[in-house]
């Protein structure tokens, strides 16, 4: 698994994540939509236990959403996420990583 961030820096343009332990794959992801930020918002701050089996579905749905909006044109499947071995907890990471930023880009979008 080699899911790790680049750059945690809100005064770049794009939120980086490197695809390798060795940080020589690094897709940029651009900033999201303010209907994604709504919905990654919604998930990270609590998925409900009604729908386990959904809101699962929902968050590796997300993790899609956020990476495919790459600069590089890189398309991400659940298959990826799969063979990267990606379980729920590192998905979550992502979504609450690039969340995180894209907040920043928000409180300080120079």
């Amino acid at each position: 698994m080699a899911y790790n961030l680049a750059k945690k820096s809100n005064k770049v343009k794009t939120w980086e994540i490197a695809l390798d332990e060795e940080e020589k794959e690094i897709v940029h992801v651009k900033r999201c939509s303010q209907e994604v930020f709504v919905e990654i918002g919604e998930q990270v701050s609590g998925m409900s236990t009604e729908n386990v089996a959904s809101a699962l579905a929902t968050i590796g749905d997300l993790v899609l959403k956020v990476l495919n909006n790459n600069v590089e044109k890189h398309v991400f499947t659940k298959e990826w996420l799969a063979d990267q071995g990606y379980d729920i907890f590192t998905q979550g990471e992502i979504l609450q990583d690039y969340f995180m930023w894209c907040q920043g880009v928000l409180a300080n979008p120079n």
